[in-house]
């Protein structure tokens, strides 16, 4: 007889074992966080390889460009894998992970506004240039988008944690009739 944890099945027909499995789960691959995520993806790959292909770009300005795509690239992955192995959602109360996701976007818009400044500086000298300043200013507006769309989720969130709190901590005065 081995010592093993029970296996348990939820509604999908993935099994997890009870005590440590992460329970990496199913993506909704057409859900609009999940499409705006891989947008950022693909924007953030043609932001780097537009900036990459002029080599006098990256002297001028193009490292930047180069390194907020790169990293929003690695962000955007380490968000993904974190978000699909559930590790988000068990996380203890204390961490706003929905506040430091909005912050997260927020972050790489500004960086992307930025990135786009430096490209359109410079894109009179080469025109792949201007191509990598359209993709920053792409990359920004849905960076922007899907900051709002996470600030609506952390407001959500406070809002009902507060509800919660109020709640449980409410009790009932005694009417006096008078108004004050």
């Amino acid at each position: 007889m081995s010592a093993e944890a029970p296996t348990t099945y939820d509604n999908a027909g993935s099994s997890s074992r009870d005590g440590g499995c992460l329970n990496c789960g199913r993506i909704q691959w057409f859900s609009v966080q999940c499409v705006l995520h891989l947008v950022e993806q693909i924007l953030s790959l043609l932001v780097l390889i537009t900036a990459a292909i002029e080599g006098d770009f990256g002297k001028n300005g193009g490292g930047w460009v180069e390194f907020v795509a790169i990293s929003a690239m690695i962000g955007l992955f380490v968000l993904f894998v974190l978000s699909w192995c559930n590790v988000l959602i068990r996380c203890p109360q204390f961490i706003p992970v929905a506040l430091i996701i909005f912050i997260f976007y927020v972050v790489y818009t500004v960086f992307y506004l930025i990135s786009g400044i430096v490209a359109a500086a410079w894109a009179s000298n080469a025109g792949i240039v201007g191509a990598c300043a359209f993709f920053c200013f792409l990359a920004m507006i849905v960076f922007g988008f899907d900051a709002y769309l996470h600030f609506k989720e952390w407001r959500a969130e406070r809002d009902q944690s507060n509800t919660t709190t109020d709640q449980t901590n409410t009790t009932a005065a005694p009417a006096t009739g008078t108004v004050a």
